[in-house]
């Protein structure tokens, strides 16, 4: 991780490869949420949960970026719908939103850095930085998000509904290529 972080033009954080405390710090800082942990419970694994009262003055304000917006509320006439997209044309937004991702390692890792390399090809190259075992790990990493609102959720897409919980999963090497858009919503009232 040391010669990583000096090839990427970082310190290595004491907490891991995601600096916690500037995760936490970061998230933190956006209006109107509240942080409740930001850990670390094993190798390889990041845990975060926050809430927020009011979703849409959480993220900041869609005449800020230019379309697509990476996160949209709009009314309909069943509720309330809230999309996540995320593509290479709006990636930018994502980092404004939390600058942890532009810092260091992972802003040199991410699909920012890396729109025209294949999955094979990059796994390829961070297996030959950082070691064979990454490219395992990378290919079977999958970031979570469980939603759960205030009220009932109607529907979602891009995941599954579980008791009352929306719950997304994207592959983390999905994410750091962007090859195809992340693409999730719900539908709630």
């Amino acid at each position: 991780m040391q010669e990583l972080a000096a090839f990427a033009g970082d310190e290595p954080p004491e907490d891991g490869a995601i600096n916690l405390a500037k995760l936490r710090h970061t998230l933190s800082a956006l209006p109107g949420m509240t942080v409740i942990r930001v850990e670390s419970p094993g190798e390889n694994r990041v845990e975060v949960e926050y809430s927020f009262k009011d979703a849409p003055a959480a993220v900041p304000s869609p005449s800020l970026f230019p379309e697509p917006s990476i996160v949209t509320f709009e009314d309909l006439e069943e509720g309330t719908r809230l999309r996540l997209y995320l593509d290479l044309h709006n990636y930018d937004q994502l980092r404004q939103i939390f600058p942890a991702l532009d810092d260091g390692i992972l802003g040199f890792f991410g699909p920012g850095e890396n729109t025209e390399i294949t999955a094979e090809d990059y796994l390829m190259m961070m297996g030959f930085i950082l070691g064979p075992r990454v490219t395992d790990a990378l290919s079977e990493s999958v970031i979570t998000i469980r939603l759960t609102v205030d009220g009932e959720l109607i529907s979602q897409r891009g995941g599954r509904l579980e008791d009352g919980v929306a719950v997304f999963e994207i592959n983390l090497l999905d994410l750091l290529l962007l090859h195809e858009p992340v693409d999730l919503e719900i539908v709630l009232r």
